[in-house]
């Protein structure tokens, strides 16, 4: 539904709006066709929900949830430990923890090589004898990076 008022259709339902609200809602609904047909729609579904009959758990389904509460609320932090070592859970984080551990590692070499690229590609002048010199593989950079030492040499 495409109308910016449907949004606001259950609180106008319950009464929940200020009367202003209320107001516009229902010279909105006096207008618009898909509004009033969800309006239509969702009293119905209401009326529905109050037929249900009512659903009250038993005392003794009662007990056993709070029971189940309490334990889990009082497990001891070595019972939690020792549910960590179930294979369900050690497995996937061990791999997870593995996974991490081999990203750092293959990481660092690729980021000190960025920089030594960045620090050489700062200087404008070094950028030039790329051209010069034709930079085709990395080996190539440490020459390039003491190319103006040679410049002077004779």
């Amino acid at each position: 539904m495409s109308c910016s008022n449907a949004g606001e259709l259950t609180a106008y339902l319950d009464r929940e709006l200020p009367v202003f609200q209320l107001k516009q809602i229902e010279s909105h609904l006096a207008s618009c066709r898909e509004c009033r047909s969800t309006e239509r729609l969702l009293r119905k579904t209401v009326v529905r929900l109050a037929e249900l009959p009512a659903f009250e758990l038993s005392n003794a389904t009662r007990r056993n949830v709070l029971r189940q509460v309490d334990e889990a609320a009082n497990r001891s932090i070595g019972s939690r430990l020792k549910a960590l070592w179930r294979p369900q859970v050690l497995f996937p984080s061990l791999g997870l923890a593995l996974a991490v551990i081999v990203l750092v590692i293959s990481r660092e070499p690729l980021e000190l090589r960025d920089a030594r690229l960045f620090e050489v590609g700062a200087n404008l002048e070094l950028a030039e004898d790329y051209e010069v010199v034709g930079l085709s593989s990395l080996d190539d950079l440490e020459v390039v990076q003491h190319l103006h030492e040679l410049e002077g040499a004779p």
